[in-house]
């Protein structure tokens, strides 16, 4: 059953959360099945498009992941006396599966043709572009050109990421704890209502007719406000 919900893409797992999400609102702010099935299919398109946003997020983080591994096993490699084909053969065996192990074996087909090292880093970097593969490609090939070590580049932008890398998991834990409290506040409405409507049904009713339903939409507006502005704040 476990295995079964990992396959099921992200954005298909978002929509479902947001159209349930959407139910609730509807439930909660109007009882009207009509409005309840139209707040299902926005918050579901919402969702759909957020989760792939998120597909590509997660992509771009496994790619990174994987190079972060690469690097370090390169420099290892440049430090016991490798060379960048045989460094580039041992790597290949150790990285797992995805976008930068193929890559990678397509980069050394291209260095065993003999093709200049500036001109296999560049494509190396513009096969993942905007990320900071293409920054550190570009880096490397800034050095060759310019006659410096290149295994000393290497070594330093190694530490450089790895310094990075460590500093980006302190920032997602504390986005996390975040996101955490997010969630719970995000649901205390419904909690509330619940316990308005159970407690004191005759005199809530009042919300649920016409006059009723222009308060709650304002305060449904002021809800949806309120957490496009925290997702906003949690981006950044």
């Amino acid at each position: 059953m476990e295995v079964m919900i990992r396959e099921i893409p992200l954005c298909l797992k978002e929509a479902g959360l947001n159209a349930m999400y959407g139910a609730l609102c509807g439930h909660f702010f109007y009882r009207n099945i009509y409005i309840t099935v139209i707040l299902m299919m926005i918050f579901c398109f919402r969702g759909y498009l957020r989760g792939r946003k998120l597909e590509s997020k997660v992509m771009e983080g496994t790619d990174e992941n994987h190079f972060y591994e690469f690097l370090i096993e390169l420099a290892e490699g440049l430090d016991a006396g490798n060379n960048i084909i045989n460094a580039f053969a041992q790597i290949h065996e150790k990285l797992p599966r995805g976008r930068v192990r193929d890559k990678l074996k397509e980069a050394m087909i291209k260095l065993g043709l003999n093709k200049g090292m500036d001109e296999v880093f560049s494509w190396f970097g513009d096969s993942f572009s905007g990320t900071v593969i293409a920054n550190w490609s570009r880096i490397i090939i800034i050095s060759f050109n310019n006659g410096a070590d290149l295994q000393k580049a290497i070594r330093e932008n190694r530490d450089l990421f790895i310094l990075k890398r460590r500093t980006k998991r302190e920032i997602d834990a504390i986005v996390a704890r975040q996101r955490f409290s997010f969630l719970i506040i995000k649901f205390m409405p419904f909690l509330i209502l619940s316990i308005l409507v159970g407690s004191f049904g005759e005199f809530s009713a009042v919300l649920y007719r016409p006059s009723g339903r222009v308060i709650m939409s304002i305060a449904l507006l002021m809800i949806l406000f309120s957490e496009i502005m925290a997702e906003t704040i949690l981006r950044i």
